[in-house]
Parts: structure tokens; C-alpha cells; sequence
């Protein structure tokens, strides 16, 4: 089995120590062969899907780049549409689920359970600002303002915040020039005191595992998961990883995400972003078609050491192999039968 590998070191890298060990350990079975390509131009990619027989794609970034890979200018559906032009199997979903979940707003929409929240428009702000100003007065103060179609919690800080009307316009304002390529913010209700989870969702239609991890604040208070925070090592950021969720929560967020992850009609794998209130109401904050199969991926299962971190990713192949119908590799055979009995 030949497998191209996408990887990038831009914005939400994925090119880490931690998806370069998975594909190590699926490379060290002999019916194996996974090709990894870091920050690869599209030209390239295509040449190379034309040129090479490639069983499978996996693209792990969505984003296009600017050149110097410092800015994230917006979705890249064209990777996915070289993909789908030239008939290459790749896993993950669709290009029209990857641009739905790029949404927020139309996500919230679809999901109906997401915080009150407003849309903002660009050309809205700067061509009706006078409306704008008295459609924003409307928000569900606190309100937290984030670009509506970045991922990675690009945008998204304590700074983001906004308690009245005045103090909303400057965070407003610094997202549309912070984020010149995003076309609208989403103002949406801040809760103040909230307990995070994410729910992350592996397989095909009956058949998916799903592992709630909930975010433990080292500090008193909750805190924003930014992408500063995302993006510093681990024993350095404000919370922490946790699998250690009361049973009737932790069922509740298993029932949420699988059914979000068939209703939005994610594939092979997926992850929801929920916050929960003082009164246990679950909303959803963010939707992922491609998460990072970092340390808050499977974690449930690597606890209670079914999964190995090493193992993920090949747990993602197996799921695109029962999806395409093609044998298995021989990295199954390393699975505990209670994993193969959920999944296969």
C-alpha cells in the first residue's frame, strides 16, 4: 500500500514529532510505504498524484499560505478538487464538508446547538457602518469575536472578548485588519464560567469510536484556548488534557458528536469542540474535519492503553480501508480485539 502523506509547518503545523512517529511505525510494516511531503506546492501535488500510483492521500492541512507561510489566506478546496479532478482516494471527507465546517456561522446553523451569536459581515461593516453599528448592539454581550473561517484558534484571546458596545468595535476592527482575507467575524456569546471538551469521532456509519478528553484549566478559572496557548509546549500552557469525565457527561458528549458527525456528514474521522454552562447545557463551539492527531486525539483509548499514540494514524488508514472496501494492512493485526470490535 502506497500512501501520500501532506504535511505542513505553517499556521496549526502538522508536521510534529508526533504524526512523524505514526508514520515511522505504519513504515515499519512491509505492505507499507507512506510518502511525506512538507509544504509541498499544489503544481507539485498534482504532478505527483498524475505521475505516481498512490492508493491514498492524506491531506492534513486545509489552509492555503501565504509565501512566506506565516498568514493562513484561506480554505485550499483546491487540493481537494485535484484530488476529486484526477478520481484520488484520500482520507477524510469531502471538499463540500471541509467548506461547510469552515464556516462557523453555517455550522452553528446546521448543528442547532451552538451558542447566540451574530454575524458580521466585511462589507457590511465598511459600506453600511451606520446599520452595522446598530446591528451589532444587539449582540449577546459578553460576546467573544472570532474570524469566521480560520481555524486553529487563529484570532481567538482573551483580547477577543468584548463587554460593551464601544469596546466591541475596537476588537472589530483589529480582527478585520488583523485577518485582511477573512470576509466576516462571528460574534458569539462568551460564557464566563464553562468546563471544554472535545470529542473526537473515528470511523463510518454505525460503526465509530469516540473519545471525549476534557480541558482542565491549571488555574482557578476557565481560560480561552488560544492559538497561542495550542501552539506552546504542552507543560507550558494554561490547561490540560484529561479523560477523567463523569459517566453521564461523558455519554451525553459521546451521543452529541456522533450525531453531529452524521449529520454534517464528516468521514473517516473528526473532532467537536463543546462548552459546557454551570446548568450541564452542552453547546457546540467548533466543528473539525481534519484535526491534528496530536495528544487529545484517541486519548480515552491511549489511557486505557488499547491505542498506542504511535497507532493513531494507522487506525485512521484501517477506517479508509473498511470505507474503500480494500484489504487490510498488516498493522490490524496489532489491534486489541476490543478496538477491531467497535471499528471493523
Amino acid at each position: 500500500m502506497k500512501i501520500l502523506i501532506l504535511t505542513t509547518s505553517g499556521f496549526a503545523p502538522t508536521h510534529t514529532d508526533k504524526l512523524l512517529s505514526q508514520i515511522e511505525y505504519i513504515n515499519s510494516f512491509s505492505d507499507i510505504r507512506a510518502v511525506i511531503k512538507k509544504d509541498y506546492e499544489l503544481a507539485d501535488i498534482e504532478h505527483l498524484i498524475m505521475t505516481e500510483n498512490f492508493d491514498c492521500v492524506y491531506p492534513s492541512t486545509v489552509f492555503q499560505f501565504s509565501e512566506d507561510r506565516k498568514n493562513i489566506l484561506s480554505f485550499n478546496k483546491v487540493l481537494f478538487q485535484i484530488l476529486e479532478y484526477h478520481k484520488q482516494a484520500y482520507i477524510g471527507s469531502e471538499i463540500f464538508v471541509h467548506m461547510l465546517l469552515n464556516d462557523k456561522a453555517l455550522t452553528n446553523i446546521r448543528s442547532g446547538m451552538s451558542l447566540p451569536s451574530l454575524l458580521l459581515t466585511k462589507i457590511f461593516w465598511q459600506k453600511r457602518n451606520k446599520e452595522a453599528l446598530k446591528y451589532i448592539d444587539k449582540a449577546p454581550f459578553p460576546v467573544i469575536v472570532k474570524p469566521n473561517t480560520l481555524a486553529a484558534s487563529l484570532g481567538i484571546s482573551k483580547k477577543s472578548i468584548a463587554y460593551t458596545c464601544d469596546n466591541l468595535i475596537e476588537i472589530i476592527e483589529n480582527q478585520f485588519n488583523g485577518f485582511p482575507n477573512i470576509s466576516e467575524v462571528l460574534l458569539e456569546h462568551y460564557l464566563e464560567d464553562a468546563r471544554e471538551f472535545t470529542v473526537s469521532v473515528t470511523g463510518n456509519d454505525k460503526k465509530i469510536l469516540c473519545s471525549a478528553t476534557a480541558m482542565i484549566p491549571k488555574k482557578e478559572k476557565y481560560e480561552i484556548y488560544s492559538y497561542t496557548n495550542k501552539n506552546t509546549k504542552e507543560q507550558e500552557r494554561t490547561l490540560k488534557y484529561s479523560s477523567d469525565i463523569s459517566l453521564p457527561i461523558k455519554l451525553s458528549l459521546k451521543k452529541r458528536a456522533a450525531y453531529l458527525s452524521k449529520l454534517l456528514c464528516t468521514r473517516d474521522y473528526s473532532r467537536f469542540d463543546f462548552l459546557m454552562d454551570t446548568n450541564n447545557n452542552i453547546y457546540l463551539i467548533d466543528a473539525n474535519s481534519l484535526p491534528s492527531l496530536g495528544t487529545n486525539y484517541l486519548l480515552e483509548y491511549v489511557n486505557q492503553q488499547l491505542v498506542t499514540p504511535k497507532q493513531i494514524f494507522s487506525l485512521i488508514l484501517l477506517v479508509f480501508c473498511k470505507r474503500m472496501n480494500i484489504p487490510y494492512p498488516k498493522c490490524k493485526n496489532n489491534l486489541p480485539d476490543e478496538i477491531s470490535k467497535l471499528l471493523f
